[in-house]
């Protein structure tokens, strides 16, 4: 029996997201003493590019011993499905309480603080579940910096913002559709007809926050520390 990595990214179709995520694939790979599987983890993205469905990895492995390090930011369904599998499984962007201190003190470190001006990190969120972790990140972020969601219980359009200046930032870890479409394309025009002021970052958060990568990094050591003793 081979121990293999799985190293599964939700998916894009982008073309430079792809690219993206193919740089923070490699990043993590160097990492590992084991042979390391490049899949997509959402049933939309098969075969996309020439990435397989984690469903089918998993299954042309199934004489391997499998440990998945997923590529998200949140404790969400997409990374409960992953640890539906069974197999040993690394903590997501979010994923531990000492972690999001962490990204907390990046963000609030890098943004400038400016009169008034909103930062606003847009997350996808999902409906009908609230999310624990932007409620403990946004707690710890400066007052002049929010995060909100395209969907569920913090999207954007429940919240009221007086700053007439606003920054938006799309939370997501690659600059893909939704960051082109539901953010750029809809978010945006959104608060533009409401007389906002409106920039926008045009890259996903392992861009505009180089030091998140290193999260990544020590929660993927972290698994590997844990399942060999080789690491201990």
């Amino acid at each position: 029996m081979q121990k293999k990595v799985i190293i599964a990214s939700f998916g894009t179709k982008d073309e430079k997201a792809a690219k993206d995520i193919e740089n923070m694939e490699k990043r993590l790979s160097s990492l590992s003493p084991y042979p390391c599987i490049f899949a997509y983890s959402s049933h939309v993205m098969t075969e996309a590019g020439d990435k397989r469905n984690i469903e089918e990895v998993i299954r042309d492995n199934a004489d391997n011993e499998i440990i998945i390090m997923p590529l998200l930011i949140q404790k969400g369904r997409e990374y409960e499905k992953i640890l539906s599998y069974g197999f040993k499984t690394a903590a997501p962007l979010l994923g531990r309480e000492e972690n999001i201190r962490r990204v907390a003190g990046i963000i609030n470190g890098k943004l400038e603080k400016l009169s008034g001006v909103k930062y606003l990190l847009i997350a996808h969120g999902e409906e009908g579940k609230k999310n624990e972790e932007f409620e403990i990140l946004n707690s710890l972020l400066r007052s002049d910096i929010r995060l909100r969601t395209l969907k569920g219980s913090e999207c954007y359009k429940s919240f009221e913002i007086e700053e007439e200046v606003i920054h938006v930032i799309p939370f997501l870890l690659f600059f893909g559709h939704h960051a082109k479409h539901d953010i750029k394309e809809v978010l945006v025009p959104y608060f533009k007809k409401q007389g906002k002021i409106v920039s926008m970052i045009e890259h996903g958060i392992l861009q505009e926050f180089p030091e998140l990568s290193e999260i990544f990094e020590s929660n993927f050591t972290a698994l590997l520390k844990e399942n060999d003793s080789l690491f201990s």
